[in-house]
């Protein structure tokens, strides 16, 4: 592969390491493994989750990072606005943030705030 944008499909993940295999199925199913997420914070994606993956030429070898799940038909923002930040952790629990109204919403069964002295 040479530098390139790609959709693939996660096929498998690996928690400990913060990567995953993927599927791309425009290249003939062809699987990737042990791809890097690009990212700054900690969130696996689903088993079958469509993402996009970049790949760069490094002399002989190819290197692809995962940067993330897209939004399409089957993932719909689940808040959207201008001025709207939200972050789902579960089914149970996300945060947002309405820059408009300035309110921070947090939902959780159990909310645990702490206070460093």
């Amino acid at each position: 592969m040479k530098n390139q944008v790609m959709l693939g499909r996660i096929s498998s993940v690996d928690y400990k390491n913060g990567c995953a295999d993927v599927v791309f199925p425009d290249a003939d199913d062809e699987i990737k493994t042990e791809l890097p997420f690009f990212s700054a914070e900690y969130q696996m994606p689903e088993i079958n989750e469509i993402v996009v993956v970049i790949f760069q030429r490094h002399k002989n070898r190819s290197q692809g990072f995962i940067l993330g799940p897209v939004f399409n038909s089957g993932n719909l923002p689940e808040s959207s606005g201008k001025n709207v930040y939200f972050k789902r952790f579960s089914k149970e629990a996300y945060m947002k943030y309405d820059g408009d109204s300035k309110i921070l919403e947090i939902c959780a069964p159990k909310i645990k705030l702490i206070q460093e002295e």
